[in-house]
């Protein structure tokens, strides 16, 4: 399996840029369970494997994951929208049968809070298939049902019916230079959980490794950028900038991070990503 890039390149797995294995977030300890399980769905759906806690708090509008607490459902649907993600919002839970069906469809996860019945405690997991059911994910480990998770935390969890709930897709994969590619973000490196670590720790691990100057992956030779106008649109930028309108899926599969998954959703201010058309290959251009 390769994995693209934002601009189109492809990273073969077995020859990362980082010649050493880099720890990313397990559990992290701590009142952190809302950007805990954003960070969990980006990452087991493939969307995005290099985020750190701190980008995904910034994204709730707060300055660090060190100020982070009860933040709400509807703030981490306003945060997976800043971040580019594919996912569909269920207005209302309901019950733990209705989100294990959309989570049994598979094709991603199910982000769901949980509310002690007796406290009033809340809690954040994620429901993701397993065979023909269902298990729970969360910040230590799969659980079978609700009762399993309430004997791990000594509570007495149920699905909060009024929240809202929201279904992660997974990355998308297509065909790039002939090998099978998953479109995501990414830098080409080996990655494993880090156990036993401190919060602290894991984010100056995470600092470390982004300065290092190979992580990034940037933009391949004779790449340009222009800001998109009033009236812009994706289609009509293929044809001024490759000459056929047909081209579009190159820009959109070249800037999906800023355009996100709706081709059409392009707005004036944005910033494109515009790759040579010589820097495709025949098939990408059949393709497209």
């Amino acid at each position: 399996m390769g994995i693209a890039t934002s601009v189109g390149g492809v990273i073969k797995t077995a020859r990362p840029l980082v010649g050493k294995t880099v720890g990313l977030y397990a559990d992290a300890g701590g009142d952190i369970c809302a950007p805990l399980s954003v960070r969990n769905a980006v990452r087991r759906t493939g969307q995005r494997f290099l985020l750190s806690l701190d980008e995904i708090a910034q994204a709730h509008g707060l300055p660090g994951i060190s100020s982070v607490q009860g933040l709400s459902m509807t703030q981490s649907i306003a945060a997976l929208r800043k971040l580019g993600t594919a996912f569909e919002e269920i207005p209302a839970a309901g019950s733990l049968e209705n989100l294990s069906n959309t989570a049994k469809r598979g094709g991603g996860v199910v982000m769901l809070r949980v509310v002690d019945r007796i406290t009033g405690e809340g809690h954040r997991v994620l429901l993701e298939k397993a065979g023909i059911g269902v298990r729970i994910v969360d910040r230590t480990g799969f659980y079978q049902s609700l009762r399993d998770l309430s004997a791990r935390y000594g509570r007495n969890f149920d699905v909060d019916p009024a929240a809202p709930a929201v279904f992660v897709k997974n990355a998308t994969s297509k065909f790039v230079n002939g090998l099978p590619t998953l479109m995501t973000y990414a830098n080409g490196l080996t990655v494993k959980l880090a156990d036993n670590k401190t919060l602290p720790e894991l984010d100056a691990k995470f600092r470390e490794f982004k300065s290092q100057k190979a992580v990034s992956v940037g933009p391949p030779a004779g790449v340009r950028s222009l800001i998109v106008s009033p009236g812009d649109t994706l289609s009509g930028l293929a044809q001024e900038q490759y000459g056929s309108a047909e081209y579009w899926p190159l820009l959109w599969d070249a800037n999906r991070g800023v355009v996100g998954t709706n081709p059409n959703a392009i707005r004036p201010g944005m910033r494109l990503q515009i790759p040579p058309l010589a820097s495709f290959t025949p098939a990408q251009l059949q393709d497209a």
